[in-house]
């Protein structure tokens, strides 16, 4: 009797185990959380300059290659700074925001949900170093929901307005967050492609 409870026991503990690692290997399946390319930082009629960096920590910050999430489970953040520096010769009146979503297959090979789009589980916590303006909101809830569904021409503001002296510098922090209660398995093997970060500005 013993051995059988010991065997039963071993049982649902392995069952138990191997559910865990099925869940968790689930999510690696998911392995580009967002794709954008810094090259696609573009400047419009303005004399500034901007640069992208990443943190792991919130805290210390490298320059960024891309801003990519690769590998990641429901919970998961990744911290990001556009430094924007006034290189003109007035002030100027800074707005910056993301712009154009869609969402594809990680692996083209695999099946994915194409109803969904990770825009409605992911947070973005929106702050800066000049003003107290902020924004912290599912990425879907920070813009106007186009009725085609189509976010591809939609913008996601980081700032709607900065007064910048000459010489002076900005640093928008945005932070991203994969929610834990509202990312289930169906967003398995699905990305989010970011068109393109744009600063502009009225000079003033």
């Amino acid at each position: 009797m013993v051995r059988k409870r010991l065997a039963l026991s071993l049982l649902a503990f392995f069952g138990s185990l191997f559910l865990f690692v099925f869940a968790t290997f689930a999510w690696f399946l998911v392995s580009e959380w967002v794709d954008f390319d810094p090259s696609r930082v573009m400047i419009v009629n303005v004399d500034v300059s901007a640069t992208l960096f990443v943190s792991e920590d919130g805290i210390n910050y490298t320059e960024a290659s891309q801003i990519e999430f690769s590998n990641e489970q429901p919970g998961a953040t990744s911290y990001y700074k556009l430094t924007i520096e006034n290189t003109g010769n007035v002030a100027t009146n800074v707005k910056a925001f993301l712009f154009g979503f869609s969402d594809a297959a990680t692996d083209e090979t695999k099946t994915y949900d194409d109803t969904k789009s990770l825009l409605d589980v992911t947070l973005l916590d929106i702050t800066n170093s000049q003003t107290a303006e902020s924004y912290e909101d599912l990425m879907s809830d920070l813009m106007p929901s186009p009725p085609s569904g189509d976010y591809s021409s939609q913008a996601l503001y980081l700032t709607t307005g900065i007064m910048l002296p000459v010489d002076d510098i900005v640093d928008i922090m945005f932070v991203f967050t994969l929610d834990g209660d509202l990312a289930g398995n169906d967003y398995q093997n699905l990305k989010l492609l970011i068109s393109s970060i744009i600063v502009s500005a009225l000079e003033g």
